[in-house]
């Protein structure tokens, strides 16, 4: 067997093993930066969206949901679509109490008299 000596060789590996680490270390670290960036988009995007249309969603609560409970899921199925991002509504008092969760507008109104009140 005919060993390999050359000064070549001794010298490539390893600064192909050094390049390979340091380009496997820089992309590691632009990956975890580009997902942190991403993520923290996502929030402000949905921490600015509820912030102005929480009002609205509010008042639209109050005067339909009891009253024009259809018109009440239209508003909301329209409001949804605005954002992409955004997955579930829901409305609760300050005790926990779900008030409207976004599945009704599928699902139907829900009955309190029948299922029994829900909380968080």
């Amino acid at each position: 067997m005919k060993k390999f000596h050359s000064v070549k060789l001794k010298i490539f590996f390893p600064l192909l093993l050094i390049l390979l680490v340091v380009f496997l270390t820089s992309s590691l670290v632009i990956i975890d930066r580009e997902s942190k960036a991403a993520k923290e988009t996502i929030i402000d995007t949905a921490q600015s969206f509820s912030s102005l249309s929480t009002p609205s969603v509010v008042n639209d609560y109050l005067f339909y949901y009891d009253s024009g409970f259809y018109k009440f899921t239209e508003i909301i199925d329209n409001l949804m679509k605005l954002n992409t991002n955004l997955v579930e509504l829901q409305i609760v008092d300050v005790n926990g109490k779900i008030l409207f969760d976004s599945t009704e507008i599928v699902e139907g109104k829900y009955d309190e008299t029948i299922d029994g009140d829900r909380y968080l």
